[in-house]
């Protein structure tokens, strides 16, 4: 190799490694040219030298383009609504992506303070619409006042703590909590006998005859007078004598007799008085009368169970 060669290479060398590396370099070379810029042969033997246009252009539009998804923890989970959430899909290593939204089951909110892997707490949490509104517990003297704010499983419940029952009595409460004022028939212990109701008044009084009795009686006092009357008909007599027998603790009962005019609702005609069972009543008419005989209580203090008596009528 020439020294006049080794020169031009060793000038090619030197320019190249100060940054004149752009651009187009003309050396001359006896009759030669030498450009460092190559050419571009076009097919039938002619070249030409390229022009430089610079950083090629993105020819994809916008909406071409692929969106990059945010990146999140994997198995992430956030709420996007009330009853929507997402979750983070693990797709790489160290980064997930957002799923699109999904509706929660029917009858659940989506609730970020719940485990990540059960994003949809049921609707008895803070989320329910009657959370914290007022409510009660328990039935008549048990209800207790408290608010909606205790979960049992999925459904809202009160937090109220329903009181005690007592056993059940005669007062217009609810004594033993079981939904139903004075249950039980504490109120209607005393049921009528073979006769009752109809003998409440005296067009459904049974016939008592000479000699006659009727034991196994009871007088209840299920309404007010009269219907807590007991009614009996005498027929039409001169002689009336009736015997009224009954527990004296259960008591006392009062003996009335009543006589029919000639027209209208049969009158009182004699009380029996007070006394101690058993309790007689003798006397003889002037004439032959239409007659009953009525059993009442003499007292206000009437036993809710009624009064078991027996009434005779003596030959």
């Amino acid at each position: 190799m020439s020294a006049r060669l080794l020169v031009i290479l060793a000038v090619i060398m030197w320019l190249i490694s100060h940054g004149c590396s752009e651009g187009t370099l003309d050396i001359e070379f006896g009759d030669e040219e030498f450009n460092s810029t190559p050419s571009v042969n076009d097919g039938n033997n002619n070249t030409a030298t390229p022009i430089d246009t610079g950083t090629p252009e993105d020819t994809n539009s916008e909406d071409e383009q692929e969106e990059i998804p945010d990146c999140c923890d994997p198995n992430e989970v956030e709420c996007t609504g009330e009853e929507e959430y997402r979750f983070c899909d693990p797709v790489g290593e160290f980064c997930g992506h957002w799923t699109e939204p999904m509706d929660c089951p029917t009858g659940f909110v989506c609730d970020p303070t719940v485990a990540m892997d059960d994003p949809c707490d049921p609707l008895c949490t803070e989320n329910h619409p009657d959370w914290g509104e007022p409510c009660s517990s328990g039935d008549g003297i048990c209800e207790e006042q408290g608010t909606l704010t205790e979960c049992d499983g999925e459904v809202l419940v009160c937090d109220a703590v329903p009181g005690e029952p007592e056993p059940e009595v005669c007062n217009g409460l609810d004594n033993n909590c079981d939904g139903v004022v004075d249950s039980g028939d504490v109120c209607n212990r005393c049921l009528d006998d073979d006769f009752g109701p109809e003998n409440h008044s005296y067009d459904g009084a049974p016939e008592l005859a000479v000699g006659g009795e009727f034991n196994d009686l009871i007088l209840c006092d299920n309404e007010a007078a009269p219907a807590s009357r007991n009614w009996f008909y005498l027929g039409e007599t001169d002689n009336i004598h009736l015997q009224l027998d009954w527990e004296a603790g259960e008591g006392p009962l009062g003996l009335e007799i009543r006589i029919v005019p000639d027209f209208g609702f049969p009158q009182e005609f004699d009380d029996a008085g007070e006394g101690s069972p058993p309790l007689t009543y003798q006397k003889s008419l002037d004439e032959i009368e239409e007659a009953y005989a009525v059993v009442y209580f003499r007292t206000d203090d009437k036993p809710v169970t009624g009064t078991p008596y027996d009434l005779t009528r003596p030959n």
